[in-house]
């Protein structure tokens, strides 16, 4: 898991996230995000738009574009495949 959708911000879709990637801002460069958990099944989402936002970020996801549809998915995982990340280089590893 590379961090969670924390909230929505505005009318328009986009939600706040809450990333575990060093530096937070490392997460819009991953992608498709899976997002899901719980009872909701992971959808492969692709970010359309994300940002630094005050101390957060926020992001906006291809087909997410309302409020209702973005709340729908607050306290969802957002997850990546293993290799969007890369070689992490010899000796190196993700953590």
């Amino acid at each position: 898991m590379v961090g969670e959708v924390a909230g929505v911000y505005g009318i328009k879709g986009w939600i706040r996230v809450r990333s575990f990637t060093d530096p937070p801002d490392r997460i819009l460069d991953y992608g498709p995000w899976l997002v899901g958990g719980g009872d909701t099944e992971a959808t492969p989402c692709r970010v359309r738009s994300g940002r630094r936002h005050g101390t957060g970020l926020i992001a906006s996801l291809e087909g997410i574009d309302d409020r209702d549809r973005a709340a729908a998915l607050v306290g969802c995982e957002i997850r990546v495949t293993r290799d969007a990340f890369g070689d992490a280089g010899q000796g190196r590893y993700f953590w």
